[in-house]
């Protein structure tokens, strides 16, 4: 379960009342049955069950009386893979899944009338099957090819196929060519919602994401890589919420009709993992731009960072049992969310420089993990952009923070 206030001042709620808050809980059940049918030939199948609750509770203040919203999911589903490796040069695995989404219900008003404005079910069903052949003909070249094919009842089918060539021209080189598409599927909550503020938008479209990479990489020794890459990634359908033609401050999920073209490169030196022993430096640049025939009447692509940069480290303190990592990361600015020409002016917010330090470790005997790290150590101040139902265009993130977790495996 996770308690979050939110001080934000979300949909006209009072900024700064720890009151605001977002409730959620998730159980899970699974079980499995992954037999060897012969040499060659192996079965996985397992069937599972999920339940999610989520509360949001809402200040406004004043004689405004304060609102309740509710959400509750149940979800059952099966599935089940056949993988076949008759041989090195060919692994064949066929699979299908299904999805019975058996509730999915919304409530929201007033405290004395949690259900005024919103009060809904809409159970949905999600059906797939995919296909992937992999394996390594030679000893310089192994391929991977794969697509999936996912139905869902909100809106349809959808097709996505994966590519990955990888070379080895040399003993040391490795060359990778990969591409393939991925969408994302409309949540419950941005196809019905609604609210005095806001409207249903049921013909909400997936979001879509075609990419393609080419990444090379040299092992400068048997510890140490040296790697390269370059990528670009086409998105569109983007679902976020909007203002609705013709109606005042009123607003609703629609998929933004605009594409964005990414294209970046990344560069990394890195040492591989042994014993407990890693680091690496990574720099990264991209660059978003809108395209299309609306293009030109909008500006800069909000959060999308140019900049990237980061150290990462990880030494054993007491080998098998205690490690420490840190990480130094720098990220750019980024454009908020004032993209459209009739927009205020946009603006970006600043750079940030954080370190973190985890300490942890792992008691094999007992099962148990464990964890204690520090983040933004060096306290810095910075934001992050946010979409339009806050009153302010970006968000400040926190300043140095703690946090231990413990874990048992039995």
């Amino acid at each position: 379960m996770r308690h979050k206030s939110v001080a934000t001042g979300e949909y006209d709620t009072q900024i700064g009342n720890p009151g605001t808050f977002w409730r959620d809980s998730r159980g899970f059940v699974e079980a499995r049955f992954e037999p060897h049918l012969t040499d060659t030939v192996q079965l996985f199948t397992r069937a599972y069950a999920n339940q999610f609750g989520f509360r949001s509770r809402y200040i406004f203040g004043g004689d405004v009386e304060n609102d309740q919203e509710d959400f509750l999911g149940h979800v059952v589903g099966a599935e089940a893979r056949v993988v076949w490796n008759p041989f090195r040069a060919l692994r064949l695995t066929v699979g299908t899944e299904g999805q019975f989404h058996v509730l999915a219900q919304q409530t929201g008003g007033p405290v004395s009338n949690p259900t005024a404005y919103l009060n809904g079910d809409h159970p949905y069903q999600i059906a797939a099957g995919y296909l992937s052949l992999d394996g390594s003909p030679t000893d310089w070249f192994r391929y991977s090819a794969a697509a999936r094919l996912d139905w869902y009842s909100t809106f349809g089918a959808t097709i996505n196929p994966r590519l990955a060539l990888i070379f080895h021209p040399y003993a040391r080189g490795t060359l990778k060519v990969m591409g393939g598409s991925a969408f994302r599927a409309p949540a419950v909550a941005e196809l019905y919602y609604q609210s005095d503020s806001q409207i249903a938008n049921p013909n909400v479209q997936p979001e879509r994401t075609y990419s393609g990479e080419i990444e090379y990489s040299h092992r400068l020794s048997s510890s140490w890589t040296l790697l390269g890459s370059g990528f670009v990634n086409y998105t569109t359908n983007l679902i976020a919420l909007a203002d609705v033609p013709g109606m005042t401050d009123v607003l609703q999920y629609q998929n933004n009709t605009t594409p964005i073209v990414t294209l970046g490169a990344e560069a990394e030196v890195r040492r591989e993992w042994r014993q407990g022993w890693m680091a690496s430096a990574s720099y990264s640049f991209q660059r978003s731009r809108f395209t299309g025939a609306d293009a030109a009447s909008l500006r800069e692509v909000p959060n999308s960072p140019e900049h990237l940069f980061s150290l990462r480290g990880s030494a054993p303190v007491v080998p098998g049992v205690f490690l420490v990592t840190s990480r130094l990361s720098f990220e750019g600015p980024r454009f908020d969310r004032n993209f459209r020409a009739t927009d205020p002016a946009q603006g970006t917010t600043d750079l940030a420089l954080l370190w973190d330090i985890v300490l942890s470790g792992r008691v094999e005997r007992w099962g148990l993990r464990y964890a204690i790290g520090a983040y933004n150590i060096i306290d810095w101040r910075y934001s992050v952009p946010v979409s339009p139902e806050l009153p302010i265009s970006s968000v400040p993130q926190n300043g140095r923070t703690f946090l231990a977790s413990m874990g048992l495996d039995f």
